[in-house]
This record gives C-alpha cells, structure tokens and sequence, in this order.
C-alpha cells in the first residue's frame, strides 16, 4: 500500500531529522567541539524539531484521540515530547556536555522511529484515505516543508 500523502510528508520530515541526527552523533561521538555541536542542537530544536513537535500536539495528538488511537499510545507520544523539550530547555541553560547531547539525539531518534514504524504504520492501516489528507491540509499550514532545509546539514558538518 501506498503512504497517503500526509504520512509520506510526515515521514520525509523524519527522513531529514534522521540525517541531522546521524550527523550531530557523529560529532558527539568523536569528541567534537563541544560549543558547535551545542549550537547545532540549539538550531536543529529551534529551526526544525520545535515546530514539529508543537504540530504534534496541536494537531497530530487531537486527531489520534479523534480516531480513538490506544491510550498508551498517545500517552508515550506526549511524554516523549515532553522529555524532548525538558532536555532542549536543558541545553541550552546547562553545559552538561556530551552526554546530554547524545540523551538529546538519541531520545529524537526513539520520537521519530515511534512515529514513523508505530504510528504512521496503524494510520495507514486504520484512518481512511480522506481524513489523512485533512491533516496533511493542516500539517501543511503549520509545518511547511522546506526541501531548503536539508542544507542547513551543511552547518552540522563542520563539528564532526
């Protein structure tokens, strides 16, 4: 079966951070230069990731609980997004170092793989075709994509 369009969309923003995320490891694991890989994060939360996890929970967690998604399900969704904004709040107040950087990446890699191997896999499988493209309508609005923003993986290459 073929991606509707707003889980193919979904998913090509994950594809993205998933690079992102692959590239800021391995500046984290090779020691890097502990102030870029700071900033790279910082940016990567604040230019990317903040805003799809503020879709997330204005429009992704709503239509789930419309569609009656397993409470344990949207329950993880939350908390994960939650831990992910107390860890970007974390980044950039403290200088807790590579450690806090690799939970940082790490916890992301877990969000994204959740929702792109879970959640977009029971989407496709339980929510008609139609209402899909409803919330690619509204995801649209408020996440645009921004095929540009794979270059800003070039700011990343110069920490690894």
């Amino acid at each position: 079966m073929e991606k509707a369009i707003a889980l193919q969309s979904i998913s090509r923003e994950h594809e993205l951070d998933r690079k992102t995320c692959s590239q800021l490891m391995n500046g984290i694991r090779s020691n890097g230069d502990k102030r870029k890989i700071k900033e790279a994060l910082l940016a990567f939360w604040q230019n990317d990731l903040q805003k799809q996890i503020d879709a997330e929970e204005r429009l992704l967690l709503p239509f789930l609980a419309r569609h009656h998604f397993n409470d344990q399900y949207l329950a993880l969704l939350q908390r994960e997004q939650n831990t992910i904004r107390v860890l970007a709040q974390r980044l950039s107040i403290h200088d807790d170092g590579y450690y806090l950087y690799e939970t940082f990446v790490n916890l992301v890699q877990q969000h994204i793989s959740f929702v792109d191997d879970v959640l977009v896999h029971k989407m496709e499988k339980d929510i008609p075709e139609k209402e899909l493209a409803q919330l690619h309508w509204a995801l649209s609005i408020i996440t645009p994509y921004c095929p540009n923003r794979a270059g800003s993986l070039s700011r990343i290459d110069s920490i690894v």
